[in-house]
């Protein structure tokens, strides 16, 4: 019989959790106008660093034309995006914080290479945004974001992963109709939106997400510190299959999409460790006992 020898998790862990919010229905679709996020240790108390910053060259009036394309190349407006004023608005009040596109990605590698993990709720939607945001004006790979998916975290994932177990689902079954139906998606599954996470870990039912990037990002890195506390070794090593030598993959820096008919099968968080992947334990870190 196999034993996984118990890792010693490191005393702090730093992680950047990142929130973009992004042009959307046009020619800019996926390209940055406000970015946002924390950096702290997810293993201390203490508040992270925050910050947002709105990007000067896609906050313009141009940027925010919903169009779609007929039967010519040419694009035609239909609708004015009504995210724009409250834009305005903010970036006028915080002018320290609307910078160039350039300014952004220097300040962003910087909390990048300090980083111990980067992380967002949806990281394949945010790190394919930033990508696709550097790429629209230097025509090459943002080589920052494509360094750190070996150092990503998805807590989506995780959540999906590792929160939403049968507990979960027995937990759901208690609520009444109304109330259940605030953790469920319009086609009846079981949400796991950074808002859906919101509502069950503050016990708040009908919460709110902002939609705004340094608003989400705080509310995410709460959900990362909460994660992390209740699941780091999962996180960081993977997870014993049991009476293997094998173990399930870890969730620092191997992402996976979550897939919504897991949780219509009520799988278990180990049915699903299992799906994300498995590597056989090295000699070094496993141990044959009686």
């Amino acid at each position: 019989m196999y034993k996984m020898k118990k890792q010693r998790l490191p005393k702090s862990f730093y992680c950047l959790v990142l929130d973009t919010e992004t042009h959307m229905r046009s020619e800019n679709q996926n390209l940055i106008y406000d970015i946002g996020g924390c950096f702290g240790d997810l293993r201390s108390d203490d508040d992270p660093i925050t910050f947002r910053w709105f990007v000067e060259e896609h906050i313009a009036p141009s940027f925010w034309n919903w169009s779609f394309k007929g039967d010519s190349e040419i694009r035609t407006p239909y609708r004015f995006d009504g995210r724009a004023d409250s834009v305005y608005h903010q970036a006028r009040k915080n002018p320290c914080s609307t910078i160039s596109m350039d300014e952004m990605f220097r300040r962003l590698t910087n909390y990048i290479n300090q980083a111990q993990a980067v992380s967002s709720w949806n990281w394949g939607f945010d790190s394919r945004a930033i990508n696709a945001t550097w790429k629209r004006k230097h025509h090459s790979d943002f080589m920052p974001i494509i360094q750190a998916q070996k150092k990503a975290i998805c807590w989506w994932d995780v959540f999906h992963s590792l929160e939403v177990n049968r507990t979960y689902y027995a937990w759901l079954k208690t609520l009444d109709e109304n109330e259940r139906g605030q953790f469920l998606t319009e086609n009846g599954n079981i949400a796991t939106r950074a808002e859906t996470a919101g509502r069950k870990f503050s016990m708040d039912s009908y919460y709110v997400e902002a939609h705004e990037s340094l608003d989400d990002a705080v509310l995410e890195y709460g959900h990362a510190r909460t994660l992390f506390g209740k699941h780091a070794r999962d996180i960081l090593f993977g997870r014993q299959i049991a009476q293997t030598d094998k173990r399930t993959r870890e969730f620092l820096g191997y992402v996976k999409i979550p897939h919504y008919k897991h949780n219509q099968k009520e799988l278990s968080s180990s049915e699903k460790l299992i799906l994300r992947g498995k590597l056989k334990i090295p000699q070094s870190e496993i141990q044959l006992i009686a």
